[in-house]
């Protein structure tokens, strides 16, 4: 398939798989004040010198690990050891995102937010009281 579509002789590409981090304050700085002590946050772990995203209802992560694809091995120990600085700049910076979207041919990003379907609903079930397939 060539990158022209029969309509206005340009194909538009729609990213379902890019990443998205959020910064390491959004929630805390952003959400309600009534709700912050539910907040996901970004906590260092002093013995292993790393930061961990940390959330009600799921187990705490390395942040790396949220943009570690394409990394195997000794390659990923090494990533997850590392933060924000591992990560680019588009994944929470929109003028940013929009050159990154340039550079993958990229023209919108459709984004999600939560890591897995169980995390979606156990945090809809948590906030609102239902399940996706309940709405």
């Amino acid at each position: 398939m060539t990158r022209k579509s029969l309509h206005h002789g340009i194909l538009h590409i729609i990213s379902a798989d890019s990443h998205m981090t959020e910064p390491a304050d959004l929630w805390l700085e952003r959400l309600d004040r009534k709700y912050r002590h539910l907040a996901p946050r970004v906590v260092r772990d002093h013995k292993r010198d790393i930061l961990l995203f940390v959330a009600p209802g799921i187990l705490p992560f390395p942040v790396a690990a949220g943009f570690g694809a394409g990394k195997a091995g000794k390659e990923i120990e090494y990533h997850l050891s590392r933060a924000y600085e591992a990560a680019r700049s588009g994944g929470w910076d929109p003028a940013k995102r929009i050159k990154d979207q340039d550079a993958d041919g990229v023209s919108a990003d459709f984004e999600v937010g939560y890591f897995d379907q169980p995390q979606l609903t156990r945090s809809l079930k948590h906030f609102i009281g239902q399940t996706p397939a309940q709405i």
